[in-house]
Formats: C-alpha cells, sequence, structure tokens
C-alpha cells in the first residue's frame, strides 16, 4: 500500500519524487493528471496590432 500523499505535494516536489523513484508508477501518474487537469489553450486576439 502506498501513503504518500501526492496532493500534498507541490509540482516541484512531486516530479523530484518521481524522478527519484522511477519505479512509482503511482506518482508518474499523479503528476502527469496534474499536469493534463491545467488549461494549456492560448487566447489569441487578431485584432491585436501586435499579432502577425
Amino acid at each position: 500500500m502506498n501513503d504518500i500523499n501526492y496532493a500534498a505535494m507541490s509540482d516541484r516536489e512531486l516530479k523530484d519524487y518521481f524522478l527519484a523513484r522511477r519505479d512509482d508508477n503511482l506518482a508518474f501518474q499523479a503528476y502527469m493528471d496534474r499536469r493534463h487537469s491545467r488549461s494549456q489553450k492560448t487566447a489569441i486576439d487578431p485584432d491585436d496590432p501586435a499579432w502577425e
């Protein structure tokens, strides 16, 4: 049983944790779930004069 609370870790702590323990698939999945849950969309205003 894994008693690690991944939700309590910061992004950096969780990344460092799974990089140090590459066999911990739960830690890796928790990190990937966290990354994919964030929006990666960038809003572009085509009327912005600085946008080409």
